[in-house]
């Protein structure tokens, strides 16, 4: 994960027309946030909500017709001092293990890519400790190697600066050609607050494929009330 100058929120997202589902990490006036969006290319993937339910968010299916659990995940959860944002299953067996004092690195062990080939998806997550603005927060991504292989990889970021953000998108191409990403990069951005973020992100995405975003508050006073404006659907026009 490369820093120099990092490329706008927007630049990035604009290099990558389908970026799939994504983790964002930044500090907006001195409060941590992160920001979880996702995006379809499928009608089926396309046709999602996110649901806020005591201080979890669950992609689910528009209509409750069906369930597909690469498509439909508790994405934010969290318990004890940790919350753990990420794009599938795996979000509650990272979150149990840091619970129970395993770390992060026994958990990955055991994790591959997502069984949806050719693509085979990436396995994306962030995690924060609850209250500890000046902890590390940590990322993950899980990908599959092109000899079948599984490459897995941790990174520890400090406290961000406002204005500059930590991404980790699973695509990193277009719709006609889906390419996977290696891990997290730098961004920077401009945003008054927490809800201007998640708006700018929301206005980066081609709006024939946006889904959802919502944001997250890890240091919070609240145990309950972690989610903040979350969006489902083209609801901003």
């Amino acid at each position: 994960m490369m820093m120099g100058t990092p490329l706008s929120l927007g630049e990035t997202i604009g290099a990558r027309p389908y970026p799939g589902r994504a983790c964002l990490l930044a500090t907006v006036r001195g409060e941590r946030v992160i920001v979880y969006f996702l995006t379809g290319r499928s009608e089926a993937s396309r046709q999602r909500n996110l649901n806020a339910e005591a201080g979890s968010v669950f992609v689910v299916d528009a209509d409750s017709s069906s369930h597909d659990p690469l498509r439909h995940y508790r994405a934010i959860a969290g318990a004890d001092d940790w919350i753990v944002v990420g794009n599938g299953s795996h979000v509650d067996k990272v979150l149990t293990s840091l619970v129970t004092g395993r770390g992060p690195f026994e958990i990955m062990s055991t994790m591959s890519a997502e069984p949806d080939p050719p693509i085979y998806t990436p396995r994306i997550w962030v995690a924060v400790q609850r209250g500890q603005p000046q902890s590390a927060s940590i990322f993950g991504h899980v990908s599959c190697r092109p000899d079948g292989g599984t490459t897995r990889c941790i990174w520890s970021v400090d406290e961000l600066a406002d204005d500059v953000a930590v991404l980790m998108t699973t695509y990193s191409g277009t719709v006609k050609d889906v390419k996977v990403t290696e891990g997290p990069t730098y961004v920077s951005f401009h945003a008054d607050s927490a809800t201007d973020l998640i708006q700018l992100v929301w206005n980066c995405l081609d709006p024939q494929l946006r889904v959802g975003a919502v944001l997250v508050f890890p240091d919070a006073v609240e145990t309950i009330s972690i989610v903040g404006p979350l969006i489902s659907g083209d609801l901003s026009g």
